[in-house]
């Protein structure tokens, strides 16, 4: 049941999805209770999945009645990427890589909802995670930090974004290979300092 709800969601009928991914959990939650699986862990996710574009759809396609129906369905996909998020631990605690995911998808779901503190939260917890786990600051650091300075941006925070910025590209000038750079590493660089001159045009 639960991979036909992922069937379902990847052919865009998302109440079908819900009802097969939510008779699913009603049968997994007991069974898996003190023995975690990914089977759960994917249903919890597809769920919050489902009930997300299903409310996003439902605001584009301005059904009657949809802003209530939508609101509810938000709800219910942010109480499904918190339970992905804390069954996630469960299946392997001591990765903390594991919730990266779903803290991504609950920053996504805050913005799409305008909860910009919530969403500003999550994305530095995504920061600080892989702070935690990348001995040598790598790509999910790096790119943590880009969709953090870009959501600064977006919300006009130009001291904040301006800091990010110069936190990111730290990270590429203070490789131990910064000389022998890719060419797309060079022009990711580049992109990085254009953003930022952008930013202090803005702060004058």
């Amino acid at each position: 049941m639960s991979r036909l709800g992922a069937t379902y969601h990847q052919l865009r009928e998302f109440d079908k999805a819900i009802k097969d991914y939510e008779n699913s959990r009603v049968i997994l939650e007991p069974l898996l209770a003190d023995e975690p699986a990914p089977i759960l862990f994917e249903t919890y996710h597809g769920l919050a999945h489902s009930y997300h574009d299903n409310a996003t759809e439902l605001t584009a396609g301005r059904q009657s009645t949809a802003d209530a129906v939508a609101a509810e369905q938000l709800s219910k996909a942010e109480e499904y990427y918190k339970k992905a998020a804390v069954y996630q631990q469960k299946i392997k605690s001591d990765n903390p890589l594991l919730t990266v995911v779903s803290l991504k998808n609950l920053a996504q779901l805050y913005l799409d909802i305008g909860r910009f503190d919530d969403a500003e939260q999550n994305l530095k917890a995504v920061v600080d995670v892989y702070k935690t786990v990348e001995y040598y600051p790598g790509a999910g650091l790096e790119d943590a930090l880009k969709e953090l300075a870009e959501f600064y941006r977006n919300r006009s925070r130009s001291e904040d974004a301006a800091r990010t910025y110069n936190e990111l590209i730290d990270l590429y000038e203070n490789n131990a290979n910064f000389y022998h750079l890719e060419p797309q590493r060079i022009r990711e660089l580049a992109d990085n300092y254009s953003e930022l001159g952008q930013i202090y045009i803005a702060m004058k």
